[in-house]
This record gives structure tokens, sequence and C-alpha cells, in this order.
């Protein structure tokens, strides 16, 4: 059973969302706040928007899943780093 419907390229995607939800919280635990965290957050912000242009795009057009349910927790799972903004 394959579990992307289209291409295993997807992960690209997925790993690309996971990396979005994590650096803020990288931020936050292991940097001190300072001047840096302007150019961070306006470049996370940048690829935040990016990222509502690739990942969720992508899965609003064609499902990377083969089953729903994992479908449905992708875009739960894409839908948190968008949040975040």
């Amino acid at each position: 059973m394959k579990l992307f419907r289209y291409s295993y390229r997807d992960a690209y995607l997925i790993l690309y969302t996971l990396a979005m939800l994590a650096l803020p919280y990288y931020m936050a635990i292991y940097t001190e706040p300072s001047v840096w965290w302007i150019v961070v957050g306006a470049f996370q912000s940048y690829l935040i928007a990016n990222l509502q242009n690739t990942s969720l795009h992508h899965q609003s057009h064609w499902p990377m899943f083969n089953n729903n349910k994992l479908n449905s927790y992708y875009e739960l799972l894409v839908s948190m780093p968008c949040a975040l903004a």
C-alpha cells in the first residue's frame, strides 16, 4: 500500500511544515530575547506565508495521502504554524 497518493516527494512539504512549526519553539527555548528576533520573526512570517501557498494550497487541491484520516490530520498539522503567526 502506498502512503502518498501521488508522489513520495510530498514528504518535502510535510518536513517543511514540521520545520515551520518547530522554529518559534526553538527560538523561545534556545535564544535570549534580542533584536535578532525582529529579523528572524520577519523571516518566519515570510516562511509561514509561503507555507500557506505551498503545503496548505497543495493539500487543498490534491490530498497527499491515500488515507482520508491521514489527510485530515495533516490538514490540522499544516494549519498550526499558520495560526502561530
